[in-house]
């Protein structure tokens, strides 16, 4: 019987063993794939519906003894407001998706530490970038509250009113911020893009961005201004005495003002002139960004 076996046979049965095994592999595969598919259709599914769900947090602290309030928000965007209120109280609204257990993916988490710093927080879900919309997180500070405020904002906006602090500090990736009246003893702004739009200004401010814009004005200026920026572009409106120095360096940016003022030097790339006293430092460096300073 053995000796019947050909070659041929051993080897034809050992191509239907390979393809027996080709096809179960296959077909398990085809099913842990279709399977994997249905679950993340269902999840987006899921996330989707969920879009239907609005959110409401609120939290009041108390704001004795708070001397820095830090606020980091991603997708969110950010309203500092007055009001005669001996407390801080803070509310997150808008849109978001929420889970199978009625839980949202975005949440309000809010802390103090050390009895002299509040940190408020819009956080997202570890490893879940889902859609929200119209988020925003409004904080009501006591109209006399005059310390440190620092504002961090991924995809936000920042609205603020008028504030008298010792030190104010925003950073922004791609978002806006509007002002009425900003006062502080330091002001620092720093953006990737966006544009500072602060009707009023009074302080020491230093500005930072690759492609972000400011305009802004000075009532008195008896501060100085040191800007840097990739391709943003400064407008600077300046009492008509305004007393300052100036420094502008840049690559191909361009600089107008309506000072006259006693040239110290000119180049190519750098120029510096003295108006009036020159009391106060105005150093701005761009390279393409361009800077006007305005009566």
């Amino acid at each position: 019987m053995w000796k019947s076996i050909t070659p041929k046979i051993i080897i034809a049965l050992i191509i239907i063993t390979f393809l027996s095994f080709g096809i179960s592999a296959v077909l398990f595969y085809n099913g842990s794939l279709s399977s994997g598919i249905n679950n993340y259709l269902n999840f987006r599914h899921e996330i989707v519906q969920g879009l239907e769900h609005t959110i409401d947090e609120k939290l009041t602290l108390p704001s004795e003894n708070i001397e820095y309030i830090v606020v980091k928000t991603v997708s969110a965007d950010v309203n500092l407001i007055n009001a005669e209120t001996g407390a801080i109280s803070v509310a997150l609204s808008g849109e978001t998706a929420y889970d199978q257990n009625h839980n949202p993916y975005v949440t309000l988490a809010g802390e103090i530490q050390d009895d002299t710093t509040l940190y408020l927080e819009v956080r997202h879900r570890p490893g879940f970038n889902l859609p929200s919309s119209n988020l925003k997180l409004d904080i009501v500070l006591p109209a006399e509250y005059s310390h440190n405020i620092s504002v961090s904002t991924v995809s936000g906006n920042l609205n603020i009113p008028e504030l008298n602090l010792e030190s104010f500090n925003y950073q922004s990736i791609s978002g806006d911020m509007k002002g009425e009246r900003l006062t502080a003893d330091k002001i620092k702004l720093n953006f990737t893009s966006g544009t500072a739009d602060i009707n009023e200004m009074n302080g020491d401010l230093n500005f930072e961005s690759i492609s972000g814009n400011i305009k802004t004005s000075y009532k008195t200026l008896a501060s100085n201004i040191d800007a840097k920026t990739t391709s943003g572009n400064m407008v600077f409106y300046l009492p008509p005495d305004a007393s300052f120095r100036l420094i502008f360096q840049t690559v191909s940016g361009e600089v107008q003002t309506d000072f006259p003022g006693t040239m110290v030097s000119s180049s190519r790339r750098k120029l510096e002139e003295v108006v009036g006293g020159g009391d106060n430092k105005i150093n701005v460096e761009t390279v393409s960004g361009n800077v006007q300073l305005k009566q």
